[in-house]
């Protein structure tokens, strides 16, 4: 299968205390690949560095078999990817009506579904740098996915966006992605951005931890079941979990509020259950793990 991205022995020193290595990644194109980890893990670094917004020390990266370092010279190739960083704030001083014009001609596109699905009428004759968060990223994505590019770059897509305006991001992803076979590259901490994801990247500490499809990410992390039990308080619910997080079928647990979270093989689900009886639960649900849960554990494992 043909890669998006391949990279190879990339170095790129940020800070004293922090240094990006990827020794070798290969990104299938028509994927969809979100990248999770905690935060300071390197997410927003590694997309920088594929983009030529920050310069590696030494290692290659290729996009669609051309070296960066070329790739993003060629006029040629501007149409082939769109990015949404957080950082990006296109023509502050102008009005939106003005970005979105000059976007269409430079590359030589409208795009009437996206501005009508993301309602991007209703703020044209506002300037954008008087944009409130979720205006801007509005506002962003239709510039990073207007033109149908073959690799589209989003960087925490969704965070403070609404409900309406966030479901519409993704469903717009997911048609680029389905029916133009854009390759997606994703970091974010919503749950639902990481369940349109066919394949996982993990950080940590600027290292790759894992890379795989989502499927084989949650088996091997999480196991195939979700125990959720309830307490009327939370020293029951950190008493329950104290004894049951460390059984041996139980690959990862966590705590919220008056809840606890455990994850692993079916043989968990009775014995839980039971321990939770016992302990006065007000309720449980039992049920496969989530994207939430693939959150949280690639998290906390920092």
């Amino acid at each position: 299968m043909r890669s998006a991205i391949e990279i190879e022995s990339l170095q790129l020193k940020v800070s004293n205390n922090f240094r990006l290595e990827v020794p070798k990644l290969s990104i299938a194109a028509g994927a969809v690949v979100g990248i999770i980890g905690p935060n300071g893990a390197g997410k927003t670094t590694l997309l920088e560095t594929m983009i030529g917004v920050r310069a590696a020390d030494c290692g290659c990266i290729r996009i669609f078999g051309e070296s960066t370092e070329f790739f993003h010279r060629n006029p040629k190739h501007r149409r082939m990817y769109g990015v949404h960083l957080q950082s990006f704030a296109p023509g502050i001083g102008l009005f939106v009506s003005e970005v979105i014009e000059l976007h269409g001609r430079a590359f030589q596109i409208d795009n009437p579904k996206i501005l009508a699905e993301l309602d991007i009428g209703s703020i044209q004759r506002k300037r954008y740098m008087n944009l409130s968060r979720g205006q801007r990223l509005r506002v962003n994505f239709y510039l990073a996915a207007a033109h149908c590019p073959k690799l589209l770059i989003l960087d925490e897509p969704t965070a403070g966006l609404d409900s309406r305006y966030s479901r519409a991001v993704r469903r717009l992803a997911r048609e680029l992605n389905s029916l133009e076979g854009t390759t997606i590259l994703c970091v974010s901490h919503v749950p639902a951005d990481i369940n349109l994801c066919t394949d996982l990247l993990w950080l940590r500490n600027g290292q790759i931890v894992a890379s795989m499809s989502s499927s084989d990410y949650i088996a091997r992390f999480l196991g195939s079941v979700r125990v959720e039990v309830m307490f009327e308080n939370t020293d029951t619910v950190q008493a329950v979990f104290e004894d049951v997080s460390t059984w041996r079928d139980v690959k990862f647990a966590y705590t919220r509020r008056n809840r606890a979270i455990f994850l692993g093989e079916p043989t968990i689900c009775q014995s839980i259950l039971s321990v939770a009886k016992n302990f006065g639960a007000t309720g449980h649900n039992v049920s496969l793990p989530r994207s939430a849960d693939v959150l949280e554990f690639s998290a906390a494992e920092a």
